[in-house]
């Protein structure tokens, strides 16, 4: 298998792949920032591939830690080309990105303004692959009361499901350590502190510096009369 990510984990040997689908499967992929999705310090992200038979069994399962850039947009489109790798045939691929769902849709030439690169080489596997994978949107973190109420479908509902699900076990070997963990909040909350006293003695100059004196520098003003 080319590409393999550096850490990665699999329902099959490595011999075994690509998964060949069964008919009337479904499949899936997701891609996660974990908890500290919102901090670019400390976020790492996982992705994952599900697929499903028509008895609703898990049959293929693959998931993995990012590398290099870690964004969650990068992490879905990963996942995304791992299910275009890892099988072969044709079923219905549920994903909770609108981007990634409409990428697919869009085509080969739609151009792209960001993750270029992580779009080639989707296309690369999704036009040289034998079957094809229809991409269809379902919403991440459904309830799955409010899914049957609204109408959506209970197959990709569990699948979505699992593949989140996959992602978040990841994240145990994904996560950062706690040491640097720690080490990133000390040297956050000593920055809010220093950013803070630069905040007062801006503000002191600007209610205390006679802008009408020459002589008056940010030395001088900011020394108390």
């Amino acid at each position: 298998m080319p590409d393999k990510p550096s850490i990665f984990f699999c329902s099959h040997p490595l011999s075994a792949l690509p998964f060949s689908i069964p008919p009337g499967s479904v499949t899936g992929s997701d891609g996660s920032g974990g908890e500290h999705s919102a901090d670019p310090r400390l976020r790492r992200c996982t992705w994952s591939v599900v697929v499903l038979n028509a008895n609703w069994d898990v049959v293929f399962w693959a998931g993995g830690v990012l590398d290099g850039k870690q964004t969650v947009p990068l992490a879905e489109l990963f996942g995304g080309t791992m299910a275009h790798m890892l099988t072969v045939g044709d079923a219905v691929h549920y994903c909770d990105a609108t981007y990634f769902v409409n990428g697919c849709k869009n085509g080969q030439h739609h151009p792209h303004h960001t993750n270029t690169l992580a779009w080639a080489n989707l296309w690369k596997y999704r036009t040289g692959r034998a079957g094809s994978l229809l991409p269809r949107y379902f919403p991440s973190h459904t309830d799955p009361n409010d899914a049957e109420v609204n109408g959506l479908s209970a197959e990709g509902w569990l699948v979505n499901h699992l593949a989140d699900h996959i992602c978040d076990c990841i994240q145990a070997v994904a996560g950062v350590a706690f040491p640097i963990k720690k080490r990133v909040e000390f040297i956050t909350a000593r920055s809010a502190i220093i950013l803070r006293r630069l905040a007062a003695v801006a503000l002191y100059l600007a209610e205390h510096r006679d802008l009408d004196d020459p002589n008056c520098s940010v030395a001088t003003c900011s020394k108390p009369k």
